[in-house]
Formats: C-alpha cells, sequence, structure tokens
C-alpha cells in the first residue's frame, strides 16, 4: 500500500503579564494569552478497504481526506494575591477563556479517472464550529497550624458553549461550581504527608463531538456523539506520602490517586476484518485507580544505592463492540529494583530490571509483559580515559509470543590535550540487531509493530578547542 500525507501547520501564540506591588503583603497582576494554530492535511491511500460497507463502489481504486481544523485560544484574567499573618495567603481571580474550533473535512472515493460521490452522503463531511466561552470567578486560601497546612479553593465558572453547522446551532449554557480542599502535614523534616480532594467539571472535547465520520486510519471512519455539550462531572482524591529526604540513607514517596468520572464519553464500535466504524456515546460511571511508590535505600556496606519501586494502575469502563455491551477492567502491574554504585575506586555500574504487566479483562484475561534489563558500567582507569558500557535487554511476552532483544553501546574517551583535544571512540548496536518487535493490547485486540534498525556501527570523533 502506498499513503500520502501533506501538512502545512501554523502556530503563533503571545502572552503578556502586567503586576503592579500595592504594598509589602499586596499584588495586583493582570495576565493575557493568545495563541493560533491551523493544521491542513491532505491524505491519500490507494489501499481501500471500505468494499462491504458502501454499496456503490464499483470503480472505486482509492480513498482520500482533504481536512482542516484551527483553534484560536484567548484568556484575560486578573489577579489579587496577599499574604496574611502566619504565613497565610489569600488569593481571588477573576478572568474569561474563549476557544473556538473549527473543522472541515471532505471524505472521497476516487477513482482512476475522477472522483465518485454517488456513494456518499453528508455524513462523511464536517464544516462546524465548537465555541467555548466562560467566565469564572476563583479564590483560594492557605491556612497554617503547627505542622497542618489547610488550602481551600473554589471556583465558580459561567460556560456560554456552543456547537454550529449549516442547520443547527446546540448550545450549553450552565453554571458551575468546583470546589477543592487539600492538605499539608509536616510532623518533622522526615515525615511530610499531603493530599487534596476536589470536584472537577470539563467541556467535551472537539473529538467527542464531531458531528460526521472522519477518516482516522486508512480502514477506519470514526465520529462523535452529536450534540452533547453538558459538562463532563468527576470527583478526584489525591495523596502523596514521604519518608526522609534524598540525602537521608532511606528515602521513600508513595502516591495515591482516585476519579470517579460521573458522565464519561466511550466508543460504540462495528469491526470487520476489512474496516472499523466508531461512533461515541456517553455512558455513566467510570473509575481509575493508581499507586505507586519507590524507596531508596543507601546500603553503606557495599557504597551502594538501592532502589525498588511497584505501581497499580486500574481503570473500568463499558463500551460496545458488534452491538455487545462490554464491562472493560484493565490492570497494570509495575515492579522492578536498581544498584547503583558509589565506589571510591575506578570501576562503577548501575544496574536493574522492571516489569510492565498489562492486564484486559473483559470476557477472559489477555495479558502482555513487558521486562527490561539493563547494566551501565563506567570505567576509569585514568584521568584521562573514560570507558562507558550500555547493554540492555527487552523481552515481551504477550498472544502467545515471546521476543527478546539485546543491545549494547560502548563509548571511550580519551582528553589528548586537556581542555583542548579529546578523541572518543563510539560504537552503537554491537550486537548488530536488525529489527525491534513491540506487541500493545488494547479492549478490541492487539498491535504487532516492527520497527528496522540502523546496522552496527563505530564512530570515531574528535573534539578540538582554539
Amino acid at each position: 500500500s502506498t499513503e500520502r500525507l501533506i501538512e502545512d501547520q501554523l502556530t503563533t501564540s503571545h502572552s503578556a503579564i502586567f503586576t503592579k506591588k500595592i504594598n509589602k503583603t499586596s499584588v495586583f497582576q493582570v495576565k493575557g494569552d493568545f495563541s493560533y494554530s491551523e493544521k491542513p492535511q491532505e491524505y491519500t491511500t490507494n489501499q481501500y478497504a471500505f468494499e462491504d460497507f458502501f454499496e456503490e463502489d464499483t470503480g472505486v481504486s482509492s480513498i482520500s481526506q482533504d481536512s482542516k481544523h484551527s483553534l484560536t485560544f484567548l484568556k484575560i484574567e486578573a489577579d489579587f494575591l496577599k499574604r496574611l499573618k502566619n504565613k497565610r495567603l489569600f488569593k481571588a481571580s477573576f478572568g474569561s477563556n474563549w476557544t473556538q474550533n473549527t473543522l472541515d473535512s471532505n471524505f472521497q472515493l476516487l477513482s482512476d479517472e475522477d472522483v465518485i460521490q454517488n456513494a456518499l452522503s453528508n455524513s462523511f463531511q464536517n464544516d462546524f464550529k465548537y465555541n467555548l466561552l466562560n467566565i469564572y470567578a476563583k479564590t483560594s486560601y492557605n491556612y497554617t497550624i503547627g505542622a497542618l497546612g489547610i488550602n481551600g479553593e473554589l471556583e465558580v465558572l459561567h460556560n456560554n458553549n456552543y456547537l454550529e453547522n449549516e442547520d443547527i446551532k446546540t448550545r450549553d449554557n450552565s453554571f458551575v461550581i468546583n470546589p477543592t480542599i487539600g492538605f499539608d502535614v509536616s510532623l518533622n523534616k522526615n515525615n511530610n504527608l499531603t493530599g487534596s480532594i476536589a470536584l472537577k467539571s470539563e467541556s467535551p472535547t472537539l473529538r467527542n463531538l464531531t458531528e460526521q465520520y472522519v477518516l482516522s486510519d486508512f480502514n477506519s471512519l470514526n465520529r462523535g456523539a452529536i450534540h452533547n455539550l453538558e459538562q463532563l462531572q468527576s470527583l478526584t482524591f489525591f495523596t502523596n506520602y514521604t519518608l526522609g529526604n534524598i540525602l537521608s540513607p532511606f528515602y521513600s514517596n508513595t502516591t495515591f490517586y482516585y476519579q470517579k468520572e460521573f458522565e464519561y464519553f466511550t466508543s460504540n464500535n462495528e469491526i470487520t476484518p476489512q474496516y472499523t466504524i466508531g461512533d461515541q456515546f456517553k455512558e455513566k460511571g467510570r473509575n481509575f485507580f493508581f499507586l505507586k511508590t519507590d524507596a531508596n535505600i543507601f546500603l553503606d556496606f557495599i557504597d551502594s544505592n538501592l532502589k525498588i519501586k511497584g505501581g497499580y494502575t486500574n481503570r473500568e469502563y463499558q463500551n460496545i463492540v458488534n452491538d455487545n455491551i462490554r464491562n472493560v477492567v484493565v490492570d497494570s502491574y509495575e515492579y522492578g529494583v536498581e544498584l547503583r554504585t558509589a565506589f571510591r575506586g575506578d570501576i562503577n555500574f548501575h544496574i536493574g530490571t522492571s516489569w510492565i504487566d498489562n492486564r484486559i479483562t473483559i470476557n477472559e484475561t489477555n495479558k502482555n509483559i513487558r521486562n527490561q534489563s539493563f547494566i551501565d558500567v563506567v570505567y576509569t582507569p585514568i584521568s584521562k580515559l573514560n570507558i562507558n558500557l550500555n547493554m540492555e535487554r527487552y523481552n515481551f511476552n504477550s498472544i502467545s509470543t515471546t521476543n527478546s532483544f539485546y543491545f549494547a553501546d560502548l563509548k571511550t574517551s580519551y582528553e589528548v590535550i586537556k581542555n583542548k583535544l579529546s578523541l572518543t571512540v563510539e560504537g552503537k548496536n554491537l550486537f548488530d540487531v536488525q529489527n525491534y518487535n513491540n506487541i500493545s493490547i488494547n479492549d478490541t485486540g492487539f498491535t504487532n509493530s516492527s520497527y528496522r534498525l540502523l546496522p552496527r556501527y563505530v564512530l570515531l570523533k574528535a573534539r578540538i578547542k582554539i
């Protein structure tokens, strides 16, 4: 197959800040931001996969899509900040955001001589504007009582969003209140706990609202959930605990995050061996859970630092595939260990291994395990000579397939004349690996991507400073 993509992107952004110090404890400032971008694309491919989808497609040899997405953003905000007693901070903000999205897309079936229009309807052409305008007032306050710090934020938002095409205009005119409360507890210099709980609201994205189908791959057509402009609300909880500091013999950091989305956009896909047709729709109740921790221990008896890390992520949601409603559970486990030496001698090394175990459960569980192991060795026999050896091993175990890949790089530097002349011999891909395969899975299938690599080579470099 032959694919051709022509892009001519333009982006510009500007910002300005005016600050006025009222007195020793108060500041007033005005901020302004403006940005504009446009992304026109011309895409063609001779891979025609929609033979069973379009009824009148006789003579089709290729497909094309011309599209243009432009984004204009303007923000103005005024802030008042005042430092109160006992390190308390009060902040009040008032501002407005305006965003305009425009999308034009034209999908076509092509024969060797001309455009075939009789197979298509307006369901494959887009021409609409999506405007978001909100006016907000926001206030925050920080209060400290001994080792306890409490901070709160309250945002009142008025949204005036609308979606407009030739036939209809859909509007969302709503008031939203977003409260946040957080805390910070410092028991001593080695124990610190922070956290927050917040109620948030977000507007749908352009992709959620695309009215007609857009070609997203050579065999995929997708569109959004038409005229669903209502705000998406979620509840989030975050906490972080640190024990020790980066200079202490033991240091650990643990993060916990939970998000409950009351409504979310999900997909309704028709999947065939030749093509995929996707629509979005709203569903209620989606959960996201994240926990990650790592510990650094300095082993004084071997002058080395040991790092142990682990993490767990969980996502639960629903979607539809070929008219079947599915409950999808995605679990991801991450764990590993590293050892970094700090010897006073000529040689030091950094060695470690880590695993990422992704599991997707629908009616059954599919797993994809990735392991990466490495060793980096630094050898300095004399002050002018430095030798670095880097070796890595990647292992993928998924879909009844196991692949392993080994890589090694060597770099040797010698300073002939101090601060004047240095020579370097650098060898890349010493095992001469020709291809690298990466396997990933999602809730509808798996992807096996193969990459061709540069063959083994050696470079001689000289650096001369006159």
